[in-house]
């Protein structure tokens, strides 16, 4: 060990670190604001994830979601890009199927006018899309939103004249594809579809009229040169024929649309970074998640799919927990419950908008729980264990043990009690998203058909581990154990120094690891560190590509398999974070490639990144594959890279506050304000120069803080709060600050 006895140097007189840029901006120039909107200036802020250019195809392109829990929609998908797509409401459960792709074109003397260049934007700190149509001279641009409070879509639709002489003859249409044969309701001056028992209605305040081929035409005035034209439109849902209309007026709900992403955004821990893409990223992600929120509390795939389901509370749980904004973690763990007492069973899906008002809490819960569905048409394994493990990380990091006090823990020991394990093994649920890739990769046929999960035991045994944590039935913690032992030795491959996905019936094993399977990610592998290290170490001697992302090579040993979920970004590089593996810059850059041009994140992409799109269904009555807007997958996702940047690992219990944050090549500073405490909120700093690097920790008084920087080069000196410190002399300095301080180290 070596000792520093001299005062510490002022890190004002060292030499910054050189930062050569970031992630590439794909969004270009924010697009003009509309006159008629230009008290709302902050709609010429834009995130960096955008597109311009011309339509490259659906894998390609990357929606930008819109909505307020009772109505949803995406642009940037289809062409063109203004296209409204999987739309639904009022409520966040489809009837029959999605209301139809609905596009606005320009025409001129009856013809559609062919577009040269087109842009998707989102608006910095809102769930608000901008979308550009251009024509030679003339722009057509939309602004959208799903104001909160309005069962709908609101989209201000502008012409603007860029030319040199004026623009006569013009007309905007909108249409609304319809399936073979679709009967068109009859509607004065507006579109109107019925899906079930489900109607949307799409109205430009008393404007237009429906033209002979079901397009709804609006006629523009002649624009002089550099003139422009706006016209609210709004695409109202509601049920047996109830349509609302808008409040207020395009500039209050656009204002109101902005205040509520802010209401969430502003109690985020605040990242201030040198790649503002990075920041968009994340950003993005919270708001992603909360179009996709329905009233009841649950957060639902509203691509493809709606609903809700038991497995996909994990990312938004996740990424919330990891943002600070507990309170969305808790509202949707507690409306997860809520609804499935209502539904009498613990689901692989359900209603996301279940009607709540008859809730109750059981007065026998261990009977009702016993008696209650569990995992209909699948098989009794996997999805339930989540809900355990949510539940304590959760109560782990917050505190608040109210979602398993009580009559609630009888529903956690339920979700375990009623897994089926054989000899101490589990079967895949059947359901899994991973299950594609897995087959592709093993040429076994279908996981569910040939072997036994590693997954389905990993989630189980955690789950059981945290079960007792949180004061549950000793028995069932006593059978994860069991379960776990199996697993060590039906999976564990000594030899390779992984776990493989897979047993098969017949006898065997995948033989290498695989992306989606990494124990460390849901809690297992705790007991073995070193197996948990091995395990990583071989899925990058395995599975990591030269750019940083994790994909397995294809069941004949050549070659790769199709593609990989949208979760593996996440979770691989959560792994690599968890055991300091040198690779995980890498796969943190790699985020950014899985990332579509919007910062989404879908079910499935391929080996080149881009999003799988195997099929769409323009009337909205088939499906859309693979889901392009997901929840899930940008929570885990988000969840990783906050846990890449900071490090944070919260005990509220033990009041200790581990912080291990990582600046990629040439990042020179990292600021991260906000961060979470139960009893209030800390800030983080660290700034790194050529000749050391310097770390305050703020707030945090009553806390152990443990403070991990990693350097460039082995650490020579330290000081904390001025006072000289022992450093070992490794790339990595460990030091703990009581209420936190100021940590200069020099190499």
């Amino acid at each position: 060990m070596i000792t520093a006895c001299s005062a510490p140097p002022d890190p004002s007189d060292w030499t910054p670190s050189s930062y050569a840029g970031g992630w590439p901006d794909e969004a270009g120039e924010p697009l003009p604001v509309p006159l008629a909107l230009s008290d709302l200036d902050w709609l010429g802020q834009v995130s960096a994830y955008g597109e311009r250019g011309t339509y490259p195809g659906r894998g390609a392109s990357g929606p930008i979601g819109l909505g307020n829990g009772r109505a949803f929609g995406m642009v940037g998908l289809e062409r063109p890009w203004n296209t409204l797509t999987n739309a639904v409401g009022p409520r966040y459960d489809r009837d029959e199927g999605y209301f139809g792709d609905a596009s606005i074109s320009l025409w001129r003397g009856g013809e559609a006018l062919p577009v040269d260049e087109e842009a998707a934007q989102r608006v910095r700190g809102a769930a608000v899309a901008r979308t550009l149509a251009r024509s030679g001279g003339l722009s057509l641009l939309t602004t959208d939103a799903a104001p909160p409070g309005f069962s709908g879509i609101l989209r201000v639709l502008t012409v603007r004249n860029d030319g040199s002489s004026p623009a006569a003859g013009l007309s905007l249409r909108i249409t609304l594809a319809r399936g073979p044969g679709e009967r068109v309701p009859a509607w004065d001056a507006g579109l109107r579809q019925d899906r079930g028992g489900q109607q949307l209605l799409i109205s430009c305040g008393g404007e237009g009229a429906v033209s002979d081929d079901g397009a709804l035409s609006l006629t523009l005035p002649t624009l002089p040169p550099g003139e422009e034209q706006s016209i609210a439109c709004t695409w109202a849902v509601g049920e047996e024929g109830d349509l609302p209309a808008l409040e207020g007026d395009a500039l209050q709900a656009l204002q109101a649309t902005r205040e509520r992403g802010q209401a969430l955004l502003s109690r985020a821990v605040a990242l201030s970074l040198p790649d503002p893409k990075v920041e968009d990223l994340l950003e993005g992600i919270l708001l992603t998640e909360q179009v996709q929120t329905a009233e009841s509390g649950l957060v639902s795939p509203m691509s493809r799919y709606t609903s809700a389901w038991l497995r996909d509370a994990e990312g938004p749980v996740r990424v919330y927990l990891r943002a600070g904004l507990w309170e969305e973690a808790r509202a949707l763990l507690d409306a997860q419950y809520r609804t499935l007492v209502v539904q009498g069973g613990i689901l692989n899906s359900f209603p996301a908008q279940e009607d709540l008002s008859a809730f109750a809490e059981p007065d026998d819960p261990d009977s009702f729980w016993a008696e209650a569905a569990f995992m209909p048409g699948r098989e009794p394994v996997e999805a339930p264990s989540y809900p355990v493990l949510l539940t304590a990380l959760y109560a782990g990091q917050t505190g608040d043990d109210s979602l398993h006090s009580g009559v609630r823990i009888a529903f956690l020991e339920a979700a375990l009690r009623r897994q089926v394990d054989e000899g101490g093994l589990m079967r895949f649920s059947g359901d899994e998203t991973f299950r594609f890739n897995l087959a592709a990769a093993t040429g076994a046929g279908m996981p569910e058909e040939v072997g036994w999960s590693a997954q389905s035991s990993f989630l189980f045994a955690a789950a059981a581990e945290a079960l007792g944590v949180l004061g549950g039935d000793p028995a069932l913690v006593a059978r994860g154990l069991a379960v776990r032992d199996a697993a060590e030795e039906a999976y564990w491959e000594e030899a390779g120094g992984f776990y493989t996905p897979i047993r098969y019936f017949e006898g065997g094993v995948h033989p290498r690891p695989f992306e989606d399977v990494q124990p460390l990610w849901v809690g297992y592998g705790a007991h073995d560190l070193e197996r948990a290290r091995r395990h990583v170490e071989a899925s990058v001697e395995a599975l990591q590509r030269e750019d940083g992302s994790f994909l397995s090579p294809g069941s004949s040993g050549a070659g790769e398999v199709p593609g990989y979920t949208g979760m593996v970004p996440g979770i691989s590089l959560a792994a690599l974070v968890a055991v300091g593996h040198p690779a995980a810059e890498a796969a943190f850059h790699a985020v950014d490639l899985t990332a579509t041009p919007s910062g989404s994140f879908a079910e499935g992409h391929a080996a080149d990144h881009q999003a799988m799109a195997l099929l769409h269904t323009p009337d909205g009555l088939g499906g859309d594959v693979t889901a392009r807007l997901r929840p899930w997958e940008a929570g885990d996702v988000g969840a990783g890279v906050y846990r890449y940047l900071l490090g944070q690992a919260l005990d509220a219990e033990a009041q200790t506050l581990s912080l291990a944050p990582q600046l990629p090549a040439g990042w020179p500073w990292l600021e991260a304000r906000g961060l979470r405490l139960p009893d209030g909120a800390c800030d983080l700093s660290v700034e790194r120069y050529q000749e050391g690097m310097r770390a305050v920790v703020d707030g945090a008084e009553g806390w152990v803080v443990t403070l991990t920087l990693t350097g460039e080069r082995p650490f020579a000196r330290a000081w904390l709060d001025g006072e000289a410190i022992a450093v070992a002399g490794g790339v990595e300095l460990i030091a703990t600050l009581p209420g936190g301080g100021e940590l200069i180290a020099a190499y």
